[in-house]
This record gives C-alpha cells, sequence and structure tokens, in this order.
C-alpha cells in the first residue's frame, strides 16, 4: 500500500509522502508527540496475535488472527479468563497528516472524539479526529517491545484499547507476553529544543 500526497504538498522522491518514522514525528512541532509511563503490566497469551483490543463493561475485547483464524476473544483482564470467542475479519483505514496519507492502520480505538491507530509495522499510534481524519497527535512506543531482537516481524506492536482513565491506553503486541496499561506523557520535539525532553518510565 502506497501513502499518497496531497496535491498542495511538495512532490517527494518517488511521488509519495515519508512513511511514518521518527523524523515525520519529530521534524514539525504543530502536532504533539507523545511517549508514556507503564501504569501497571498484565499477562497476555502468546498465541495471540493481536489484531485489536477494546474495553467494554469491565471486560477486554481482543481480535487476532493470522492465516485464517481472525477471532473477536471477550476475557477477563483481572483473572485472564476467556468469556466467549467469536470469529472476525481484518480491518484497515487512512488518515492525512502535513505530509498526506497515514497508511497501513489496522486497529482503531474511540476516545473522547478522536481515534487512535496502530500504524503496521512501526513503534507509533497516530491519533486524529473521529469527524475530519485530521491527525491532532502522534504516540512514540519505541523501546517498549520486551524483546526485540526475537519479537519482530510478523510479531510487532498491535492493540490499543481505551478504558475510560483520561490520558492512558491499554496496548500490547502480536504474540507479545505482556499487555501494558500507559499513561501518556508529552514527548520533547526535534523541531522545538527548548521543550524537556520526556522519556517511558515505569510508574512505581
Amino acid at each position: 500500500m502506497s501513502v499518497g500526497v496531497a496535491d498542495s504538498l511538495p512532490i517527494l522522491h518517488g511521488g509519495e509522502a515519508p512513511q511514518v518514522g521518527h523524523a515525520r514525528l519529530y521534524d514539525q512541532s504543530e502536532i504533539p508527540v507523545y511517549r508514556y509511563e507503564i501504569q501497571q503490566i498484565y499477562p497476555h497469551d502468546t498465541a495471540d496475535y493481536t489484531e485489536a483490543l477494546f474495553m467494554h463493561d469491565g471486560f477486554l475485547y481482543e481480535w487476532t488472527g493470522q492465516y485464517g483464524r481472525s477471532r473477536l476473544k471477550k476475557w477477563n483482564l483481572a483473572t485472564g479468563e476467556v468469556k466467549s470467542v467469536r470469529e472476525l475479519e481484518a480491518r484497515y483505514f487512512m488518515v492525512r497528516d502535513g505530509y498526506g496519507e497515514v497508511g497501513f492502520l489496522n486497529e482503531l480505538e474511540y476516545v473522547d472524539g478522536n481515534i487512535f491507530a496502530n500504524v503496521w509495522q512501526t513503534d507509533y499510534l497516530v491519533r486524529f479526529s473521529a469527524e475530519t481524519g485530521a491527525v491532532n497527535g502522534w504516540v512514540d512506543l519505541s523501546g517498549l517491545n520486551p524483546n526485540p531482537t526475537r519479537l519482530v516481524y510478523p510479531h510487532v506492536l498491535n492493540g490499543v484499547a481505551y478504558n475510560g482513565e483520561p490520558g492512558t491506553l491499554l496496548v500490547t503486541g502480536k504474540n507479545w507476553p505482556n499487555l501494558w496499561h500507559i499513561k501518556l506523557v508529552e514527548a520533547p520535539g526535534v523541531s522545538d529544543p527548548g521543550r524537556t525532553a520526556v522519556g517511558h518510565r515505569q510508574a512505581r
């Protein structure tokens, strides 16, 4: 899937907008970038090839799949007990920022008028307006992968949910051993050296 460019934007190499990476997030100052603080770690079934996460009425709904095994699993986050399972199919979505379209989005989570989405095969989430599709935030989750030597493609970051606690998210990856409850903290912008650097740190 290619990433398009708006007609009003300068044509870049290959006629495409840049892929989502460190430079796209930090070489600008108009859209805020967030890092994270770990609030809680839960066990996660490494057999689950996570496609999406969703919290509702105290239960976590997890969409998993791979090679025809797509399903929706309802489970108790606190105990790990699986309540029910249903077969489902995958989905994709596209939005835009100042560079053009942001593609490879395969997980959506609605939070207070905005939608958070995983950018496939990256360490980033994009946040955009549910009404206009305009990007209004990025989340940099680099450093969260618990075993970057072993957990490589296709075992990448994927899965985001909201449990109702403002400023926090639940995140995991495909076949990853943990599911994290994180707090979003504003990150420094490379183009704004006056801001204080904020990295990821675990809550005590």
